[in-house]
C-alpha cells in the first residue's frame, strides 16, 4: 500500500483505491452518496459539457445448494451445505437478481470503509428508497447492529406527477460507528427552537409558570429529520450535476461528527460537496471518484474556494493510450474536449457528427478508434459546412494515409481546414 498525504484527489474505483491509497484506522469520517439503483443514466450538464455517469448491474453469479429441496444460498468457504449437508460439488451456479448484485457490489466497497476507519469515526451512507432497506441489513453485518445510530430522513419539496402514491421527497441516510465511543458535537448542531414553542415553554408548562425568560441563543438538537432544501436552478452553488447534494446537508454532517484536523473520505465524491465542506470547515480530505470528469470539476471547485489544486495533482488521472481506451465513450469525449480547452455540445441529437467547440468556437469531433478514415473526415465537413465554419479539429488514436489526403483535397475544394490530432499527442 502506497500510503497517500491527505487532501487529494484520486481517480478510480473507490474499492480499489482505498486498499491501493488508505491506510487501516485512519479516517475520523466517511459520508458516501453511492450510486441508487434507481436504474437511470444520468446526462450531466455542466457549464463545461456533460457526461454520461451511471451504475451498471454487473452479471453476479452466486452458488446455492444442489439438493432441489433445500436451494438455499451455499456460503463461502463451506465444503457442505449447513442446512442440509450437501456437497459443494453438488451446488449450482445462478445469475443475482439486480438487487443482489447490486447489494454484493456496494458490500466491497463498505468492507473496505470499514477497514479505513477509526475505532472512533463514523460514516453516514446516503440512499433512497430504492436500496436503504436492503443495504440497512448489509451494514448491520459489517459494522454491527447495535452500531446502527440513525436513520436520518433529509426531506425536501418539489413538483411530482404522482398520482397513485404518496410522493417521495425524502432520502435517507444510514449513520452507523464503529464501537461505542465516537465524536458527536451536538453543540454545533443545535437549530432554533420556533417562537410558538418557546412561548408555550415560558408560560403553558408547569415548570415556567413564573414566567420566567427562555432562551432562544442555543437552540435544540435537531432530530433525525432534516428540511434542507434541494439546490435551486439559480443557486450559486449549483453546478448542474443531477446528484449535487446541498453544502448545507454536509455542513451539517462534518460538523457533527467530525472536529477541525480531523479527516475526511468520501469514496463516491461526485461533484465534490463533501470535500468542499470539509475544506471549508477546516478538515482534511480524501476524494474519490472513477469519473475523470468528475474529479476534474472538484478541482475546479476547490479552485473556487481559494484552495490551490489542478489536474495535475489527481492521483491515478488516466493518460496512457490503453487506460484512455478503456475509458467510458462519454467520458473519453469529454476529458478530450476539456483538455482542448472546449466545451462539449449539450443536446447530443441533431447535433451530427460535432461533439464540441473550442474557445473560440472552432467545432471539434472526437473518435475513440484507431485508423479513422476519409468517410469520417466527409461527414465532419459537411456538419462544419452547414452551420459556416472554415476549421475544424478531429481527434483519434491514429488516422488512415486517405484521412490525410482528404484533409489536403478539403482545403483544395472548400478552403477549409482540418486538424487531425493524436490522442497520444494531445495528453504528452
Amino acid at each position: 500500500m502506497q500510503a497517500i498525504l491527505t487532501n487529494s484527489i484520486i481517480c478510480g474505483d473507490c474499492k480499489d483505491r482505498m486498499k491501493q491509497y488508505v491506510l487501516n484506522e485512519s479516517v475520523d469520517l466517511i459520508y458516501l452518496d453511492p450510486p441508487f439503483f434507481s436504474g437511470r443514466n444520468y446526462e450531466i450538464i455542466w457549464k463545461d459539457g456533460y457526461e454520461v455517469r451511471s451504475f451498471q448491474d454487473t452479471k453476479w453469479y452466486k452458488k446455492i445448494c444442489g439438493n432441489t429441496e433445500c436451494g438455499r444460498d451455499m456460503p463461502t468457504g463451506y465444503l457442505f451445505c449447513p442446512y442440509c449437508g450437501t456437497s459443494v460439488e453438488d451446488a449450482k451456479e445462478v445469475r443475482m437478481s439486480d438487487i443482489e448484485a447490486y447489494v454484493e457490489w456496494l458490500r466491497s466497497r463498505l468492507e473496505e470503509c470499514y477497514r479505513v476507519l477509526k475505532q472512533t469515526g463514523s460514516i453516514y451512507v446516503h440512499l433512497d428508497w430504492h436500496a436503504v432497506h436492503y443495504v440497512k441489513v448489509m451494514m448491520d453485518d459489517i459494522f454491527g447492529y447495535k452500531n446502527f445510530q440513525n436513520e436520518i430522513a433529509w426531506c425536501y419539496t418539489g413538483l411530482s406527477q404522482a398520482k397513485r402514491r404518496w410522493v417521495r421527497k425524502h432520502d435517507t441516510i444510514l449513520f452507523y460507528t464503529k464501537s461505542k465511543e465516537w465524536t458527536f458535537n451536538y453543540d454545533d448542531i443545535r437549530v432554533p427552537v420556533s417562537e410558538a414553542r418557546l412561548k408555550r415553554i415560558q408560560y403553558g408548562d408547569k415548570q415556567f409558570k413564573s414566567g420566567k425568560a427562555v432562551s432562544n441563543e442555543k437552540g435544540k438538537v435537531q432530530e433525525d429529520w432534516w428540511i434542507i432544501p434541494i439546490i435551486g436552478s439559480t443557486a450559486k452553488e449549483r453546478l448542474g450535476y443531477p446528484t449535487q447534494k446541498p453544502e448545507a446537508l454536509l455542513e451539517r454532517i462534518i460538523k457533527a461528527s467530525s472536529n477541525p484536523g480531523d479527516l475526511i473520505l468520501d469514496p463516491f465524491c461526485g461533484c465534490g460537496t463533501a470535500i468542499a465542506v470539509a475544506q471549508k470547515l477546516g478538515r482534511r480530505w480524501i476524494g474519490i471518484d472513477i469519473s475523470p470528469t468528475s474529479c476534474r470539476l472538484i478541482t475546479d471547485r476547490l479552485r473556487g474556494i481559494g484552495y490551490s489544486t489542478g489536474i495535475e495533482d489527481i492521483i491515478n488521472m488516466p493518460h496512457t493510450n490503453d487506460e484512455l481506451r478503456d475509458m467510458p465513450h462519454f467520458e473519453f469525449q469529454n476529458l478530450v474536449i476539456q483538455h482542448l480547452g472546449g466545451r462539449q455540445t449539450i443536446k447530443k441529437s441533431g447535433d451530427r457528427g460535432i461533439d464540441g467547440y473550442t474557445f473560440d468556437k472552432t467545432p471539434i469531433q472526437v473518435k475513440q478508434s484507431d485508423k479513422v478514415g476519409s468517410p469520417v473526415i466527409r461527414l465532419f465537413v459537411q456538419d462544419i459546412r452547414d452551420i459556416g465554419k472554415e476549421r475544424g479539429i478531429v481527434v483519434a488514436f491514429s488516422y488512415s494515409k486517405g484521412a490525410y489526403s482528404e484533409v489536403k483535397h478539403i482545403k483544395s475544394k472548400y478552403g477549409i481546414d482540418i486538424e487531425l490530432k493524436t490522442v497520444e499527442g494531445l495528453f504528452e
